[in-house]
């Protein structure tokens, strides 16, 4: 489930359209839509999660979370913040994976966007994924 705080924009301002838009599109993520993740981004997007590689273009987005999503029994975000400035808006908050297993893994991120128009270009989410990995595979860690 997604929760949120309120959006300040770079001057302090609440930004309502956009709170509306976070909790669409952490939502989306949290329901494990895979497709539906991909379509927030531009044609040539580039979502970054982790020390992951960048992947690029909408196929090579919806097809990375599309495998991710498929070790997960399920995901939530908590967001504790939300921040946005010109093309630019900043999520952070606590993001919980459940394993396949049932097992949860609550880990902090910090998420970057970079906007053409109202589709996402850049996606950084910064999450240190170790504690999953563990977690997902055990004899490997």
């Amino acid at each position: 489930m997604t929760t949120a705080t309120s959006v300040r924009d770079t001057f302090g301002l609440e930004s309502a359209g956009r709170e509306a838009w976070a909790r669409r599109f952490f939502g989306t993520i949290d329901s494990m839509d895979s497709p539906g993740f991909a379509a927030f981004f531009t044609e040539g997007g580039s979502f970054k999660m982790g020390n992951a590689p960048a992947h690029v273009g909408r196929q090579a987005i919806e097809e990375f979370v599309r495998g991710f999503f498929a070790a997960l029994q399920g995901l939530g975000h908590n967001i504790t913040g939300l921040w946005e400035g010109p093309g630019t808006f900043f999520s952070e908050g606590i993001v919980t994976y459940v394993t396949q297993d049932g097992q949860q893994v609550s880990l902090p991120y910090l998420g970057i966007m970079e906007f053409d128009g109202d589709l996402i270009e850049n996606y950084r989410a910064y999450v240190d994924p170790a504690p999953l990995i563990a977690a997902l595979y055990p004899a490997q860690s």
